[in-house]
């Protein structure tokens, strides 16, 4: 590898639902009889302005990875209560229109990987569907050998809402890839996402981390009590041609009336 690479690892989109990231304006069956305009909430605006900036301070990017959950499904278990629209197909392509922008930013490979299946499903799967709509490959799970390093990267891993053990989970991949090398082969990074929280732990050598979402609270999360704090960003890696690495967090934050609402009691 003669040159630096940058990595973007992104995930759980949720595009969708109401408190995940849309595009300020976008048409709904278009070119159809039924075709309608929808335009974004402030709360919609606040999430897609900071997604901007952060590929602004980013650019370029070689690599793109799709750490699953980009879209948010029918929501089935509330009845699609939250959903600008429940028809996946919808949703699909806005995550597409997201993609392609984010494309342009140099991109030359892009590897998506499955969500969970409430959001994504299976038959047929969103993440896939975007994957190859952009041109990517898409597995449940990737390791990618990028020049000298090797990363490891999946949706799903376990979830906690005490912030002092946040890093645990990611503590524990990293420790079964290492434990697990003559099964796998080396890898050096591990990256997770699901939990809507950047999270990281470092062994020697070896890094773990989750990633951030585009996503904030959303009526089930906000039944969980105030644990269920998500963290809105993204992650990438710089893959140096020496052989070293760096992982940085890009995270934003949007009004703090966006993450709960308060109501003042006269008294």
């Amino acid at each position: 590898m003669a040159e630096d690479i940058r990595v973007l690892v992104t995930a759980d989109w949720h595009l969708g639902h109401e408190v995940g990231f849309c595009f300020p304006k976008f048409k709904i069956n278009e070119g159809t009889p039924r075709e309608y305009t929808i335009n974004a909430s402030d709360l919609q605006m606040a999430i897609h302005n900071g997604a901007m900036d952060i590929l602004k301070e980013i650019n370029p990017i070689q690599i793109l990875v799709l750490n699953g959950d980009l879209v948010e499904g029918t929501n089935r278990h509330s009845e699609g209560y939250g959903i600008w629209s429940c028809t996946k197909e919808e949703q699909i392509r806005q995550a597409v229109k997201f993609g392609e922008l984010i494309k342009q930013m140099g991109v030359k490979h892009v590897y998506g990987t499955k969500g969970s299946g409430y959001h994504v499903g299976d038959n047929l799967n969103a993440d896939l569907e975007v994957t190859q709509r952009l041109g990517g490959i898409f597995k449940t799970s990737h390791i990618l050998d990028i020049g000298k390093i090797s990363i490891s990267v999946s949706h799903k891993i376990g979830h906690t809402k005490n912030d002092r053990t946040k890093s645990n989970a990611v503590m524990a991949e990293l420790a079964t890839a290492i434990a697990n090398k003559d099964l796998y082969g080396n890898i050096d990074i591990v990256a997770r996402s699901h939990v809507h929280y950047y999270a990281r732990s470092d062994y020697d050598d070896k890094t773990g981390f989750t990633t951030p979402a585009l996503k904030l609270r959303d009526d089930f999360a906000e039944q969980g009590g105030l644990g269920m704090a998500p963290r809105l960003g993204m992650v990438y890696v710089d893959v140096k041609s020496n052989g070293d690495y760096e992982v940085e967090p890009v995270l934003f934050k949007v009004p703090k009336k966006y993450y709960a609402e308060r109501i003042k009691v006269d008294v």
